[in-house]
């Protein structure tokens, strides 16, 4: 019998739902998200610049910070990005 490949819409019953950690990890990122605060642009000599800050508490933090920013298109185009992450020791605090 020889094998056939099966489009998608062809198999029955198939469902993509998200796995609880993907559920997890898309809530923690939608929060992160939330959390960004962005300054009031300022233009010098035909370059603008934005701030944009947020709490940082992981490395998973930096990355769904950098994803949500990244989905912006001005944000995006930018050929040189400025990344600077800052941490404080909670003892610091």
């Amino acid at each position: 019998m020889p094998f056939r490949l099966q489009a998608l819409h062809e198999v029955e019953n198939v469902t993509l739902e998200p796995t609880p950690s993907q559920q997890a990890a898309d809530a923690h990122a939608a929060a992160v998200a939330a959390a960004i605060v962005s300054g009031e642009p300022v233009t010098e000599r035909k370059s603008t610049f934005q701030a944009h800050l947020a709490p940082i508490h992981s490395r998973e933090d930096v990355a769904a910070v950098m994803a949500a920013l990244l989905l912006n298109n001005k944000i995006a185009k930018v050929p040189q990005m400025f990344r600077t992450v800052l941490h404080s020791h909670p003892a610091a605090a």
